[in-house]
């Protein structure tokens, strides 16, 4: 009998923390894809509803991604010197906090608050960007520690999850939002 991880060589660990955080922008994104057109029509019926519920969701998203960025960001030693096996930093939480931040961006924007989206996305972004440079993660080996370049494998998720996230940011924060849901939608004009 085989098992994912004999099949795929790996096993895939995320920490407890990081598995509500993912949840909720799971469900977020999932929302944006299947009922996009429902939540603009339905913050043009209710828009003090609609901005409440882009606040609790965008706050929620937002304060995930910079809990996780302010946790693996200033780590510098990715294994336990004393017990061996054991990793100090999942590399998954540079990918979960970038992908809380996009969510939490893309509510603010929902919320009518463009800036604030941009602004933390941009942070997070500008974060994970510089972790290789600013403080780079470090692995013992036979006690002797060993840097990881800032271009390793280790350090390219938090890289790629920062380049991902500025373009996110970036796209948040240049384009304008519509004001009504026939803004949003393309219409052809009659002659």
């Amino acid at each position: 009998m085989s098992t994912v991880s004999s099949v795929l060589g790996a096993m895939i660990r995320l920490l407890a923390e990081a598995m509500a955080p993912l949840a909720i922008a799971l469900v977020a994104i999932v929302v944006f894809l299947f009922a996009g057109n429902v939540l603009l029509a339905w913050k043009e019926r209710a828009p003090a509803k609609a901005r409440a519920v882009g606040y609790v969701i965008a706050t929620l998203a937002g304060g995930a991604a910079l809990y996780l960025a302010a946790r693996v960001v200033p780590a510098t030693r990715a294994n336990d010197p004393v017990h061996e096996g054991v990793a100090l930093v999942s590399l998954f939480d540079p990918v979960v906090s970038a992908f809380c931040a996009a969510v939490a961006g893309l509510m603010w924007r929902f919320a009518g608050k463009r800036w604030i989206g941009g602004v933390l996305a941009a942070g997070v972004a500008a974060a994970l960007i510089a972790k290789p440079f600013v403080s780079p993660l470090f692995r013992t080996y036979d006690g002797n520690p060993r840097t990881f370049s800032p271009t390793s494998e280790t350090h390219l998720f938090f890289l790629l999850s920062g380049l991902a996230l500025a373009v996110v940011a970036l796209v948040m924060i240049v384009v304008s939002s519509p004001r009504t849901l026939a803004d949003e939608l393309p219409t052809a004009r009659v002659r």
